[in-house]
């Protein structure tokens, strides 16, 4: 019978005892390894940082051009002061729609823009009324600036004293002066008891190539006649 092992020392495995009986050669399975890490390679965590430091350092550039960009940009210019415009015809306003006879003295309409006050457009004589007579609503000028400008004041020099003058213009966008009636035309400013120099601010500047100075009362000329008249238009705007 075989001896016992010493004590303190282990059996063999019973596999392994069959396996040397036979004489199998036994490789022993060596432990698992770790995963192989590259030199220099970062750990995951530091990797996965990357994108979040590449994407904050892109948004700081986006954000200083954009400040650069704001702060280069030129200053706003002052806005276009108002002042004296042009005036490229003033046609004479009688509807025949609205009771006139379709002429106002049309030959003397251009003496209202000719920069002299010593030369006058005047209405006819109305009798009985200042309101022309009872025989319209109104009687006046209209002026073509030339091309679409905006408005905000007009000057009238009248003759006489007591004069209701309105400055209107078209109620709705055209190509050419609405000349068939006054109801075509609104009223933007209005001056009562005028004479001499009027000035009527438009509250609200009106974009408009046309203005029709509209006079609805007359001054007394004497006699029971009543006649206006307008020596000088000025417009101001820009």
């Amino acid at each position: 019978a075989s001896a016992d092992p010493p004590d303190g020392l282990d059996e063999t495995e019973p596999f392994v005892d069959a396996a040397l009986s036979h004489g199998d050669s036994f490789t022993p399975v060596p432990p698992p390894v770790s995963e192989a890490k590259s030199p220099g390679e970062a750990p995951a965590a530091k990797r996965s940082n990357r994108p979040f430091i590449v994407g904050g350092l892109a948004l700081v550039v986006a954000v200083g051009i954009l400040v650069a960009t704001l702060l280069n940009r030129p200053a706003p210019g002052p806005a276009t002061a108002a002042g004296p415009l042009a005036v490229a015809q003033v046609t004479d306003f009688d509807p025949k729609a609205d009771g006139g006879s379709g002429g106002e003295n049309p030959k003397q309409a251009k003496l209202a823009a000719d920069g002299d006050t010593k030369t006058v457009w005047r209405t006819e004589r109305y009798r009985r009324l200042p309101t022309l007579g009872g025989l319209k609503p109104g009687v006046g000028l209209v002026v073509d600036l030339g091309a679409v400008r905006r408005v905000s004041r007009v000057e009238v020099t009248l003759s006489g004293k007591g004069t209701t003058v309105e400055v209107r213009v078209p109620r709705s966008a055209t190509d050419a002066a609405p000349m068939k009636s006054e109801a075509d035309w609104s009223p933007v400013a209005t001056a009562t008891e005028a004479g001499g120099r009027a000035a009527l601010d438009v509250s609200q500047p009106q974009d408009t190539r046309y203005v029709l100075i509209y006079l609805t009362s007359l001054p007394p000329l004497g006699a029971g006649y009543f006649r206006g008249g307008i020596a000088e238009i000025a417009v101001t705007g820009t």
